[in-house]
């Protein structure tokens, strides 16, 4: 499915909406026919999850980390956000979960996990503490990318592998898969066009086919977001995964 994907976004003038639908889109309705009682967990995990990208994408591109020149959609949101991206994040977000609810978690869940009204907490946080320091130091939000990408992808990676090494080694696993996709994608956003870099807040650049990408794009999207969203959505949809495992294990016995 990626590379058809590939070929036909290449090969075809078909805009971003169309690209997402083809390389996130068609293999997470696979997933959903194949393994459909996870549908519901997995999206509504997805769309607390793109609220949250919403606020990163918002105070991204004021800074200059991304934008999207084109919307398929004719209109835009405040902050020149594009509902082309919005729609990007949940379907790519929805296709990890599914892939790792099809391929790896084969226990029974509620639709919410008790402690999914956290990661809303979470969100509403971002929103404020961003806010806020575009309101009183504006100058904080500098290389925004970076910043975003170290706190809310890199530091809890690493930080839920050391807590919970178990999560680790399949995210490892799903890491070949996701890595291949979103590296197809960035080719073919890239030649189509459908996102630019105009921003000078990056800590550096990298060649890919022949395209400046910035190096954060590369570490924080490309290697770090699909292990992020699973380490995210086992600690916060999981209600065993945020206690220490031996102490999860006694719990589950007395019961």
């Amino acid at each position: 499915m990626p590379v058809i994907a590939t070929l036909v976004t290449l090969r075809l003038d078909i805009n971003f909406v169309t690209a997402s639908l083809l390389f996130f889109g068609l293999p997470a309705a696979y997933l959903s026919v194949r393994t459909c009682q996870y549908v519901p967990r997995a999206a509504l995990f997805s769309l607390v999850a793109t609220c949250g990208c919403i606020v990163i994408n918002y105070f991204a591109i004021r800074d200059g980390s991304w934008y999207v020149p084109e919307t398929a959609f004719g209109f835009r949101f405040p902050g020149d956000m594009v509902l082309d991206d919005m729609l990007w994040a949940f379907l790519l977000i929805y296709l990890v979960v599914m892939f790792y609810e099809h391929f790896f978690d084969k226990g029974r869940h509620a639709v919410a996990g008790k402690s999914l009204v956290y990661f809303v907490f979470l969100v509403l946080g971002l929103l404020l503490l961003f806010t806020m320091l575009q309101a009183l130091v504006p100058s904080a939000l500098h290389y925004f990318y970076l910043k975003a990408g170290v706190i809310l992808l890199l530091l809890p990676v690493v930080a839920l592998s050391v807590a919970f090494p178990k999560y680790l080694s399949i995210a490892l696993k799903t890491f070949p898969y996701f890595f291949t996709l979103s590296l197809l994608m960035l080719l073919a956003g890239l030649h189509n066009g459908y996102w630019v870099y105009p921003g000078e807040h990056f800590i550096g650049w990298v060649s890919v086919f022949g395209h400046k990408v910035p190096v954060e794009e590369i570490l924080f999207w490309i290697a770090l977001f699909s292990t992020a969203v699973i380490m995210y959505f086992e600690f916060f949809d999981d209600n065993r995964a945020r206690l220490p495992q031996r102490l999860a294990r006694k719990l589950h016995l007395r019961h």
